[in-house]
C-alpha cells in the first residue's frame, strides 16, 4: 500500500505500507516509480496515521497463496481456481524455489506437493517449520499417493491439513477458507503482542525519565530553594544554570553627603 501525495504511480512517495509486517515509513523523497512495478493496490491520505494505515490495511487485504508442484498443469489449475476466488497467487515448480518464494513473496498459504525432484514437500515443510519467520505458515500437502501414510508423514513434518489429486474443489476452497482464518487470528494476536511490546518500552522510557527528574529534584533541593529546583528542572535544556552574557544598562549614583547621614541617621 503506497501513500502518495496524489495517489498516482508517478507520484511523491510519504509511505509504503506492506501487508506482511506492516511497514511505515515517512518522508520518502522520491517517486514511487522508482520502487513500484506496478500501480498501487490501495491509496490513502498523506498524514495517516499507522494505526489507520493499519485498519484500512486489514479491510481491504488480499490474500496470497503459494503453489508448488513440479507439473506445469496442475500449478496453472490451481492457480487459475485461486484466482477466480479473489486470491493473490504466486508459483514454483520445484522445493529450492517455493523456499526462495515464501522468502520474497511472503504467502498467508502453501499449497505443497509431496513427491517433487530435489527437495520433496516433507522436506520444504520440516524447512519451514524450522525457520521462526515461517513457523507458523500454514503448508497444506498435496499428494496422489496414500493418504493414511501421507498423513502420518506430514503431520511428523509439521503439515497442517492435506488435500488428496484430484484436487475436488469444494474441499479445497473450504480448507484454504479455514487455514486463512486460523492465520489471520494469529496474526492478529502477532499484532497485538507487538503494539503491546511497544507501549512497554515507551512506559519504560515515560517512568525512566520521571524517575531520573525526581532524582535530579532531590539533589538540587539540597542547594536551592525547592521553586528554584522545579524552575531549573522545568528549563530541560534552556537551563537558567547554562553559562550566557547578555548587555545590560547600569546607573552609579554618589550622593553628597549620604555616608555622613547613614552614620547618625537609624537604619530604619
Amino acid at each position: 500500500v503506497p501513500i502518495t501525495e496524489d495517489g498516482g504511480k508517478e507520484g511523491k512517495l510519504v509511505g509504503i505500507l506492506t501487508n506482511r509486517d506492516l511497514r511505515f515509513e515517512t518522508n520518502l523523497d522520491r517517486p514511487i516509480s522508482d520502487i513500484m512495478t506496478r500501480d498501487p493496490l490501495f491509496t490513502v491520505p498523506v498524514g495517516t496515521t499507522l494505526e489507520q494505515a493499519r485498519a484500512f490495511l486489514h479491510r481491504h487485504k488480499v490474500e496470497k497463496l503459494l503453489v508448488v508442484d513440479d507439473t506445469p498443469n496442475n500449478v496453472k489449475l490451481l492457480a487459475d481456481l485461486l484466482t477466480v476466488k479473489g486470491y493473490a497467487v504466486a508459483t514454483a515448480v520445484n522445493g529450492e524455489e517455493a523456499l526462495v518464494k515464501v522468502a520474497s513473496e511472503q504467502p498467508d498459504l502453501v499449497l505443497l506437493d509431496v513427491m517433487m525432484p530435489g527437495l520433496s514437500g516433507y522436506d520444504v515443510c520440516r524447512q519451514l517449520r524450522a525457520d521462526p519467520a515461517t513457523a507458523l505458515l500454514p503448508v497444506v500437502l498435496v499428494t496422489s499417493l496414500d493418504p493414511q501414510q501421507e498423513r502420518v508423514k506430514g503431520i511428523e513434518a509439521g503439515a497442517d491439513d492435506f488435500l488428496p489429486k484430484p484436487i475436488n474443489q469444494a474441499e479445497l476452497f473450504a480448507r484454504v477458507r479455514s487455514l486463512l482464518r486460523i492465520k489471520a487470528l494469529q496474526d492478529e494476536v502477532w499484532r497485538q503482542a507487538a503494539a503491546l511490546k511497544e507501549w512497554n518500552v515507551k512506559l519504560e522510557e515515560r517512568v525512566a525519565e520521571q524517575v531520573a527528574q525526581l532524582q535530579g529534584l532531590d539533589q538540587l533541593k539540597r542547594f536551592f530553594a525547592p521553586a528554584v529546583a522545579d524552575a531549573i528542572l522545568s528549563a530541560g535544556a534552556k537551563s537558567i544554570l547554562t553559562p550566557h552574557r547578555r548587555e545590560i544598562c547600569y546607573l552609579f549614583v554618589d550622593l553628597r553627603g549620604f555616608t555622613a547621614f547613614t552614620d547618625s541617621a537609624e537604619p530604619e
